[in-house]
C-alpha cells in the first residue's frame, strides 16, 4: 500500500503530474526536497515489487522505462534519485505515478465510503 512519506508527498506529485512543460518539471524536479525524492524512489521500489496492481496498459507503458526503474529503486540518496528521475525526463515520471495516485485515490475513496 501507500507509505506515511506518499502521503504526506501528494501535492507534490499531483503538480508534478498536471505540468506538461518539460522545462518547469525538470525545474520541479530540481528544486524538489529529499522527502519528495524519496516518495518517488519509494513509488518506483513498491511498484517494482507488485506493491501496487497495474493494468496490462501501465505495464506495457513502463516496460519501456524498466530499466530506469530499477535504478531509480536502488538509489539510496535523494541526489542519486533525482539525476535518475531527470534523465527519464516527463514519460518515466507518468508512467511512474499515474498507478499509483491511482492506488491513493482508490485508498482514500474506500477509507470515505466506509
Amino acid at each position: 500500500m501507500v507509505g506515511p512519506r506518499f502521503k504526506r508527498n501528494i501535492p507534490f506529485v499531483k503538480l508534478l503530474l498536471k505540468e506538461k512543460d518539460e522545462k518547469n518539471r525538470q525545474q520541479m524536479i530540481k528544486n524538489a526536497g529529499t522527502d519528495e525524492i524519496f516518495a518517488l524512489m519509494d513509488a518506483a521500489y513498491n511498484i517494482l515489487n507488485f506493491k501496487f496492481p497495474l493494468t496490462p496498459k501501465q505495464r506495457r507503458k513502463l516496460a519501456g522505462f524498466a530499466k530506469s526503474l530499477r535504478h531509480l529503486a536502488k538509489k539510496k540518496t535523494a541526489d542519486q534519485g533525482r539525476r535518475i528521475i531527470q534523465k527519464g525526463r516527463g514519460p518515466l515520471i507518468a508512467a511512474l505515478l499515474v498507478p499509483v495516485v491511482a492506488e491513493v485515490a482508490r485508498h482514500i475513496i474506500s477509507r470515505i465510503t466506509s
